[in-house]
C-alpha cells in the first residue's frame, strides 16, 4: 500500500470514528488527544442568527442540507482551521469589503440566494456609506476589534450602518432595485474619477464592473428576450436581515415560527424582516404558511408584529439568549 492510500484510509477511519465528513477529518489536527477530551468547537458561531431546524413533520423550512452543513462546519474551525476565525475578523473589519463579507458568511442557497448577492449588497453599502459616512466605524476601533480575533464584535460595530443599508430598500416585497443601482452607479463613477484615494478608486472601478457584468445579457431566450444574471436584491436583503437579527435580536428569514392567524396559531416561515429607523430588533415580519392539514392546499401570506412571533416548542435560537 502506498503512503497516499494509507493516509486516505486513515482519514476515512478517523471520519467514521468521529462521525464527521472526510474533508473535516482530512484537515483536522491529527495529534492524539487525552482520553475523554472533546473536540473543541468555536462558540462564536452562536452569536450569528441562522434559521434553526424546523419542527419535525413541518412542511416549512426551505434551507437545504448544504446550507446547514456549511454553517455547522464552522463550529469545527477551532480544531480543523483555527486561522479561519481570525481571517473572518479581519474581513469583517474592512468597510469596503462589507458586502463580500456578508455574502460569504451566509451560505448561498434558498432564501439567501443569488450569485450576484454581493453585487446587490455592494449597491446598498455604497449608498449607505456615501449618505451616512458617520455610521462607518472608526478604523482604529475596527483594527483593535479585529486584532482580538473574533468577528462578532466587529460585525456588531457595523449595526447602524447595516440598518441604514437595509432601510434603503424599504418595506416592499419588491425593492426598487433599478433606482438603487442607478444611485450607486452615480456615486461609484464619482469615486472612480477621484485620484486622491487609490484604494477607494480601485474599489469603485471593480464595483462598477461587477454591476455592468451582472446587467449585461449573456444569452437570448427562446422568446427572443435577452438573459442576464441581474442584481440579486432579495437574497441581499435576506442576508442583511440575518446580520441585523444577529446584532439586534430577532428571527432571520427562513426561520419557522408560530404566529396568530385569527383564532388559532399556525406555523409560518419568515420571508422578510421590517426594521425601525433606529435601534432594536424587527418591528414586523412578512411570513407565509400553507393550509393546515385537511384544508385545501394554499399559500397564505401575512404581516405580523414581532410580539406575536414565537419559536415553536423544541426549537432554539442561541443568538437570542444573550439579548
Amino acid at each position: 500500500m502506498t503512503a497516499n492510500k494509507a493516509r486516505k484510509r486513515a482519514t476515512r477511519t478517523r471520519a467514521a470514528e468521529a462521525g464527521i465528513s472526510y474533508t473535516a477529518a482530512h484537515f483536522e489536527n491529527t495529534a492524539p488527544r487525552p482520553v475523554g477530551e472533546q473536540r473543541p468547537e468555536w462558540a462564536g458561531i452562536d452569536w450569528y442568527a441562522f434559521p434553526p431546524e424546523p419542527p419535525r413533520g413541518c412542511r416549512l423550512g426551505v434551507l437545504h442540507a448544504n446550507q446547514r452543513y456549511y454553517w455547522t462546519i464552522r463550529r469545527r474551525w477551532a480544531s480543523i482551521a483555527p486561522e479561519q476565525v481570525q481571517r473572518q475578523a479581519h474581513s469583517a473589519a474592512d468597510p469596503l469589503r462589507r458586502a463580500q463579507h456578508l455574502a460569504g458568511w451566509w451560505p448561498e442557497g434558498l432564501i439567501y440566494f443569488g450569485r450576484t448577492r454581493d453585487v446587490a449588497l455592494s449597491v446598498l453599502y455604497t449608498i449607505a456609506m456615501h449618505d451616512w459616512p458617520d455610521l462607518v466605524p472608526n478604523a482604529e476601533v475596527l483594527a483593535e476589534l479585529a486584532a482580538a480575533g473574533e468577528p462578532a464584535p466587529v460585525d456588531a460595530a457595523f449595526a447602524e450602518l447595516d440598518r441604514h443599508a437595509r432601510l434603503l430598500a424599504g418595506d416592499q416585497r419588491h425593492a426598487p432595485t433599478v433606482e438603487l443601482v442607478e444611485q450607486a452607479r452615480t456615486i461609484l463613477q464619482t469615486q472612480a474619477a477621484d485620484t486622491s484615494d487609490p484604494r477607494r478608486r480601485r474599489h469603485a472601478e471593480i464595483a462598477l464592473a461587477n454591476i455592468r457584468r451582472a446587467l449585461t445579457p449573456y444569452d437570448v431566450g427562446r422568446d427572443g428576450y435577452p438573459i442576464a444574471e441581474g442584481i440579486a436584491m432579495p437574497g441581499a436583503l435576506a442576508t442583511l436581515d440575518a446580520m441585523l437579527c444577529s446584532s439586534q435580536g430577532g428571527f432571520p428569514p427562513g426561520t419557522v415560527v408560530s404566529c396568530q392567524d385569527g383564532g388559532r396559531r399556525v406555523l409560518a416561515e419568515i420571508d422578510r424582516c421590517r426594521w425601525a429607523p433606529a435601534g432594536g430588533g424587527p418591528t414586523h415580519y412578512d411570513v407565509h404558511w400553507f393550509g393546515a392539514p385537511g384544508e385545501v392546499p394554499h399559500r397564505a401570506e401575512q404581516l405580523v408584529t414581532a410580539e406575536d412571533v414565537q419559536l415553536p416548542s423544541g426549537t432554539a435560537a442561541p443568538w437570542m439568549t444573550r439579548l
